[in-house]
């Protein structure tokens, strides 16, 4: 793929529009590149290209680890679409929403709107990893499009289909081939995106579109990818859960168990097994990781001492 200077633009990945903790997609899909060495110094490499463009940037990764909002957040941040990720290289370790979950070369994920998670880097991260980012309006669209042959109702389809309807919060895919077909199979598709959506032809939509229904397609067939999705409980407990997170984030200091009750109406136990079925944490220990995340966001932000800041929460 030729990029120049008319099709590719430098951006700040720093900026605070760009960067917050809960990102927003540009676009109905988006494709990132992102490159983490540790050669002579940790950088992080990122080529990001939209329906607005492609971009890239270059920075020394401690300027994003040491961000007063990454820190503040434990380094999670949410979405409001769709998240694909990609290990090309190297390894990875990926938290999603308090569970430490490993990728090994070939590694693939995808984790569901509003899904706390963040991939660790650090100075010992070498890693090349790629990102799709899926709307969600986009993926009912395609997913909606009309089949005029029995041929098209494959189970690949029906798992894919029933993954986006349902609310589980991510679904791991466990290549049953090797490295070699995933790079020929795989890869090849998201280099012809990066094609497409840095130098669009006329076509250019319906191309994408394709090259997402394929890829989804693929991932998504049992006897190429293995899939162990978490349990998710129903649709309420992932709604009840969220508003539990919420109600804790409200508060100004710890939160009990005997708090959710008399909040929400449940037992205490349904409470705890709600919590723990998401977060992996109970209440007590969920409730600790966001009063702590307060107080260092007060420390750094604040002229507050440790006293003042623990008399407050």
């Amino acid at each position: 793929m030729m990029l120049t200077e008319k099709n590719v633009q430098p951006f700040d990945p720093l900026a605070p529009e760009l960067l917050p903790n809960r990102y927003r997609l540009n676009g109905p899909f988006e494709l990132l590149h992102l490159g983490v060495r540790n050669e002579d110094s940790s950088a992080i490499s990122i080529f990001l290209t939209n329906t607005t463009g492609a971009y890239y940037a270059t920075l020394p990764l401690d300027e994003i680890v040491l961000r007063k909002d990454y820190q503040a957040s434990g380094g999670l941040h949410t979405h409001e679409d769709y998240e694909f990720m990609l290990v090309v290289e190297g390894e990875i370790y990926q938290n999603i929403d308090c569970l430490r979950h490993y990728y090994p070369r070939g590694g693939c994920c995808i984790v569901s709107p509003e899904i706390p998670h963040s991939e660790e880097y650090n100075e010992d991260t070498n890693a090349r990893l790629l990102f799709l980012k899926l709307s969600r309006d986009y993926v009912d669209s395609l997913l909606g499009i009309s089949h005029y042959f029995a041929e098209e109702d494959t189970e690949a389809y029906r798992r894919c289909a029933g993954f986006f309807s349902s609310p589980a919060p991510y679904l791991d895919f466990i290549p049953r081939k090797d490295f070699i077909w995933q790079e020929t199979e795989v890869h090849s598709l998201f280099e012809k995106m990066a094609e497409l959506l840095t130098a669009p032809p006329a076509s250019a939509s319906l191309e994408v579109s394709l090259l997402i229904h394929k890829i989804l397609m693929t991932l998504f067939d049992r006897s190429l990818y293995g899939n162990t999705p978490v349990p998710p409980g129903t649709e309420e407990e992932t709604r009840l859960f969220l508003d539990i997170r919420r109600y804790m984030e409200d508060l100004p200091g710890k939160c009990t168990r005997a708090d959710l009750e008399a909040r929400f109406h449940f037992s205490g136990d349904y409470l705890y097994k709600v919590v723990k079925n998401h977060s992996g944490l109970s209440i007590h220990d969920y409730s600790m990781r966001i009063c702590m995340k307060k107080a260092a966001d007060l420390l750094r932000s604040t002229d507050l001492n440790v006293n003042e800041i623990a008399e407050m929460l």
